[in-house]
């Protein structure tokens, strides 16, 4: 079956329109389809993972031979993705607890990309994003306030009874976190990974780049955000901070390295 990508933004009527039945040919997804995206997953009864003989949770995986193994021996667990472990967060939008309402609220701030929707038996979804490398962000219930809670360790997906693909993961690749929902998210603290910058020397001086930036405004948190210089980048998904030591931290949303900031940079400083 061929599959069409959606490429507009998710309006609030979209992700919320009943149509999970029509697509119950997603329900097929499983564990190895989510191993071949580079997700680790866990078998499950309910929500809560399945223990081995000694009492510990199976380990989140992605080895396919590992999977058919867990299938035989445990043929009617569900599934979960492991968040973490997958680099994804999701946002649980729960309908009994007025998280519809509370979603429609936080969508009042920004569009969303496309990315992968679940829906849940009880009425609600599960929307996932790419995780952040340069924070981390914390799991919490209610984290964007009543019934949208923020997941980080797992959350259950098809085949799992009940559960279906709305924006299935063949639809849309999942979507870095928008700039504008990220500073909405709790967080813990900057994590090491890709702090980009901190204790370097750069060839050139922040003030010398700030200028030629566009659409460069202060953050609520400090430091900056602009649109990136190594993308063709129509909103600004680059974030400029200050780390510890003194010396910036240069990160972007859609995905830019580390090397291609710097030599964008470079090239805006006028350095050959």
């Amino acid at each position: 079956m061929t599959r069409q990508s959606p490429l507009r933004s998710l309006t609030t009527d979209e992700l919320h329109e009943d149509v999970a039945l029509e697509r119950q040919a997603l329900q097929d997804l499983d564990e190895i389809d989510y191993a071949r995206l580079g997700w680790y997953t866990q078998p499950t009864s309910g929500k809560i993972p399945l223990l081995d003989s000694v009492g510990r949770a199976l380990p989140p995986t992605r080895d396919e031979a590992q999977i058919r193994r867990r299938h035989e021996r445990y043929p009617e667990a569900g599934v979960s993705l492991a968040l973490w472990e997958s680099r994804l967060i999701s946002l649980d939008e729960d309908a009994h607890r007025g998280g519809k309402e509370t979603f429609a609220q936080v969508l009042s701030a920004g569009s969303l990309p496309p990315s992968p929707i679940c829906s849940t038996p009880r009425g609600g979804r599960h929307l996932l994003f790419r995780q952040a490398v340069c924070t981390v962000i914390a799991g919490k219930t209610d984290g964007l306030g009543p019934g949208l809670d923020v997941l980080t360790n797992r959350c259950v997906v098809p085949p799992t009874p009940g559960y279906f693909w709305i924006v299935s993961p063949l639809d849309a690749g999942v979507a870095y976190l928008p700039y504008w929902l990220w500073k909405l998210l709790p967080k813990f603290a900057e994590a090491p990974r890709q702090r980009s910058g901190t204790g370097r020397r750069f060839r050139f001086k922040l003030d010398e780049v700030l200028p030629h930036l566009r659409r460069l405004r202060g953050s609520r948190a400090g430091g900056w955000s602009a649109s990136c210089p190594a993308h063709d980048d129509s909103t600004p998904s680059f974030s400029i901070t200050i780390g510890d030591d003194g010396s910036p931290v240069f990160y972007c949303f859609a995905g830019c390295s580390f090397e291609e900031i710097v030599a964008a940079l470079e090239r805006l400083a006028g350095i050959a």
